[in-house]
């Protein structure tokens, strides 16, 4: 089992109000998730929350982290990097800490807070790491992005229909595939190069295209 180190107090602790969660899953879920050995985070853009499942002693457990507007997401044994509305998390895996997250013994590694770095909003989706770092889809600007210290993000790539990089979310540029530590493969709605005008057609004009 995961577990994210929240950065936030909890609700109780800062008044808010405490709002139920109900949710449905199937018996094979449990059952997957233990053969596996995994857990699964799944982030939800207007809850607000990234979840993490996972199975112990046999039964589902699920854990929520509050986030502003969350979706990309990249993981590995090591680290975590998380989209957010306007920045993203870093985190990094911690063993020792996880033994001792209540319940005791619940949770094989904690992901714990590092670093924020700043992105401005960027509608950031899809996230992965690549040889020379974290690579972003930057669905505002319709282009491939990285990061920088000096700047809210640097501009790698952009789909050869697209004339400028404007804050208009032109083609909706949204997912990601790396080869070989690369950016190979992106997901977009539409080829289109106005502002928001992949939106007419976003039943019917998604594409794939070759980075």
């Amino acid at each position: 089992m995961t577990h994210e180190s929240p950065d936030a107090a909890s609700p109780a602790e800062t008044g808010q109000r405490v709002t139920e969660v109900r949710y449905e899953f199937t018996d094979r879920l449990p059952e997957i998730l233990n053969h596996l050995q995994a857990s699964l985070m799944v982030t939800t853009y207007q809850a607000g929350k990234l979840l993490v499942l996972g199975v112990h002693d046999g039964k589902l457990k699920i854990s929520f982290v509050t986030c502003e507007q969350p979706m990309g997401l990249a993981i590995d044994e090591q680290r975590m990097a998380l989209g957010t509305r306007r920045e993203i998390r870093h985190l990094h895996a911690n063993r020792e800490v996880a033994g001792a997250v209540a319940p005791t013994g619940t949770y094989d590694v904690c992901y714990v807070p590092r670093e924020t770095t700043s992105t401005g909003t960027i509608h950031v989706h899809d996230l992965a790491w690549g040889t020379d770092g974290l690579w972003l889809v930057n669905t505002l600007f319709s282009c491939l992005c990285t990061l920088h210290d000096e700047f809210n993000f640097v501009p790698r790539w952009k789909p050869r229909f697209i004339s400028q990089l404007m804050d208009q979310d032109r083609c909706h540029l949204n997912g990601l595939c790396m080869v070989d530590g690369r950016p190979r493969y992106v997901t977009a709605m539409s080829e289109t190069d106005t502002a928001a005008g992949w939106r007419p057609t976003k039943a019917t004009s998604g594409v794939i295209i070759d980075v």
